[in-house]
């Protein structure tokens, strides 16, 4: 075992931090790992699957071999009729132990993926098919595509033959229209997209491949919460795999606290734990609630908000209350924020992000479809609703459901302390560090930002968002207007909206 890994005392190998990465060691089924490449093509796994006998090829080396395998056993039986040498299409002889391995039904994208090898760098993939690696960029509908998607749509037809645009080639994506009643709106917060390139994790049972978090790291890159993996998975600002960190359960938001320790949220088990030093440690149970969010303020306590239980036949939903709780930096409780008003008392918050610099903190409340900013005394200051309360009705005079209803899905906090949040229609709100809107941040894409979005700004300024049904994470660079994380505020002074301190 490489030194700077062991194991930890979850009996999982832990973190190399000299290497930022793995070191040589057990993989999750006790085997000795003393390779990063195919021992077939001797290059960086790419998609590295794992055959029952524990040796580890990439997916495309495997399918190669199986076929190889096969055409020779064709020849053979076609040279020798009496002979018994055809080649069962269900298994495959491993090409380092000569073990016979079952494969899948499905074939070999249903073995398991072996996340303690290297992985090559993640290449960009077609946003059609978000399969194959992308050849060229259509112009007409300003998607990144392969070959074969390119060929298959009528637009081909329209477009001039380009495979690479200008700034001043692609159009200026126009504001919502329930969004041009909002003061203070800017269009000037224009973003391309960078990079684009997919999870390689197994589909649930749904067949998405679902994505808890994304979240900004400190040190660059962010960190990535599968839904059907158990690790934490940290990627550069280049989309490099950096490492991987397992977890004992399904984990579903996690952030960097200033002393560069880990703090996780285990929602199935209502636990918060610590991941310091190789290895996860018991943080704080949140018996009363289930754990959604959370967030270290300025003074290293910890905000943490949730709903008090889930839906459920046993449970109607007008009983089910919202709960945000500050913990200390060892996690004993310390308070909560009590509202006296009723009618706005939390109903589901489910995210927070806190600004350090301001000495504020944001709660997202999904039922109450808004975003509420507190000082860490406890005072609120403001709620944003998305300046969109004049279509927040029932039914619209047409008798239709209004399109234009704010519904924030994530939230985060970018270095110049203002928030971002992601919404509904692909568009990406941002907020000063006491709640003023400042403007909406747009880009060419067809689908916005993408759908079902989790979004993160790392020191870089990159806008990391994720598309839970195809696992894809896009990266976006503004490349009009004002630099989004260098806007500024004008506010100078802390506006009081409600008194509720922590009681």
């Amino acid at each position: 075992m490489s030194e700077g890994s062991k194991l930890n005392y979850w009996g999982y190998l832990t973190w190399n931090s000299q290497s930022t990465c793995f070191g040589f060691g057990f993989n999750l089924f006790g085997m000795m790992e003393d390779h990063d490449s195919c021992p077939v093509c001797f290059e960086n796994f790419i998609m590295p699957k794992l055959l029952p006998c524990k040796h580890t090829f990439c997916l495309r080396c495997l399918k190669d071999y199986c076929d190889q395998q096969k055409t020779v056993s064709n020849k053979l039986t076609a040279t020798d009729k009496d002979s018994n040498n055809a080649m069962d299409k269900s298994v495959i002889i491993c090409p380092l132990c000569r073990n016979v391995c079952t494969i899948p039904k499905k074939g070999f994208q249903d073995l398991f993926t072996n996340y303690f090898v290297q992985i090559s760098k993640p290449s960009k993939i077609c946003e059609i098919c978000v399969q194959e690696n992308i050849s060229t960029y259509c112009t007409t509908c300003f998607k990144y595509k392969c070959n074969v998607c390119f060929r298959q749509y009528d637009h081909r037809k329209k477009t001039s033959g380009k495979t690479e645009v200008t700034e001043d080639d692609r159009p200026n994506p126009r504001l919502p229209f329930h969004l041009m009643f909002i003061d203070g709106i800017r269009t000037e917060y224009i973003c391309e997209l960078t990079k684009t390139f997919q999870l390689d994790v197994p589909p649930n049972e749904k067949g998405k491949r679902w994505i808890y978090s994304v979240v900004a790291s400190k040190k660059g890159g962010a960190y990535v919460l599968p839904q059907t993996v158990p690790f934490v998975l940290k990627f550069g600002s280049n989309t490099d795999l950096l490492g991987k960190i397992r977890t004992p359960d399904p984990c579903t938001c996690i952030i960097e606290l200033k002393n560069g320790d880990l703090l996780g949220i285990f929602r199935r088990s209502r636990l918060i734990l610590r991941y310091v030093c190789g290895g996860w440690s018991h943080f704080a149970t949140t018996l009363d609630y289930f754990p959604y969010g959370l967030a270290e303020l300025s003074d290293s306590k910890i905000v943490v908000c949730g709903p008090s239980a889930l839906p459920s036949g046993d449970i109607k939903e007008d009983e089910i209350y919202g709960i945000v709780r500050m913990y200390s930096e060892s996690g004993d409780a310390l308070g909560e924020i009590e509202k006296k008003d009723k009618e706005n008392s939390f109903l589901s918050p489910s995210l927070a992000v806190s600004n350090k610099r301001s000495k504020t903190f944001a709660i997202s409340d999904q039922k109450r479809l808004c975003v509420t900013i507190y000082h860490e005394n406890g005072d609120e200051l403001t709620t944003y609703n998305g300046g969109t309360s004049m279509f927040n009705l029932p039914m619209n005079l047409f008798g239709l459901q209004p399109q234009g209803i704010f519904q924030p899905i994530e939230m985060c906090c970018s270095q110049a302390g203002n928030f971002f949040v992601s919404c509904t229609d692909g568009t990406l709100h941002v907020l000063d560090q006491y709640g003023k809107v400042m403007g909406v941040a747009l880009t060419n894409c067809p689908d916005g930002f993408g759908t079902l979005t989790d979004v993160a700004v790392d020191i870089d300024g990159n806008i990391w968002c994720s598309n839970s049904d195809f696992g894809t994470i896009k990266l976006f660079r503004h490349f009009i207007g004002k630099g989004l994380d260098r806007i500024k505020s004008d506010n100078t002074t802390t506006p009081v909206l409600n008194g509720h301190r922590w009681r």
